[in-house]
């Protein structure tokens, strides 16, 4: 069952290289709206980690250290994936969405020494999210579900041993 997060996370990478080839090749200076004044595309080269954290910072060791600690929780998710019982088939996915990700802004940062990010969310030009990509929303929503998952099986084991009798 551990194939489930390999599988997924194999699905992932492929969008996710598939959609920053095709952002590099035809938006590469060109931004594209799709719901005007909420929601466009627009090609950003990203040196830092998720959501543009830390790209201004200047460093000669900033492009090594980014890619280490991406094989650092690439290695992580790994253990996770080897570790959670093949039942737990939603953590599975969960984790596959996180692997995925983290591979797709590796190689992108292995190929580039930035990542691609395209997705920009915004309202009129009042409020915006930092931009993205197909990664970091696998990463984030992987993190999110594997997050509540085990919220919910936490809140069940506590429930579980609440209602035994005290005898």
């Amino acid at each position: 069952m551990r194939q489930i997060s390999l599988g997924v996370g194999a699905v992932i990478l492929v969008i996710d290289l598939a959609t920053k080839w095709f952002i590099k090749t035809y938006y590469l200076n060109a931004s594209h709206p799709i719901l005007d004044g909420f929601l466009e595309i627009r090609y950003v080269e990203n040196t830092g980690i998720a959501f543009g954290f830390l790209d201004s910072l200047e460093s000669d060791w900033k492009a090594p250290i980014l890619g280490l600690l991406a094989v650092l929780a690439a290695v992580m998710v790994f253990y996770y994936i080897w570790t959670t019982p093949p039942r737990e088939r939603s953590n599975l996915v969960a984790l596959g969405l996180i692997l995925g990700g983290v591979m797709g802004n590796f190689i992108d940062r292995l190929i580039h020494t930035f990542v691609i990010d395209f997705i920009r969310v915004h309202w009129r030009e009042v409020v915006a999210w930092p931009t993205f990509n197909v990664a970091d929303s696998a990463i984030t929503s992987g993190v999110i579900l594997f997050f509540l998952l085990n919220l919910l099986e936490a809140f069940k084991s506590k429930s579980a041993v609440d209602e035994k009798p005290n005898l």
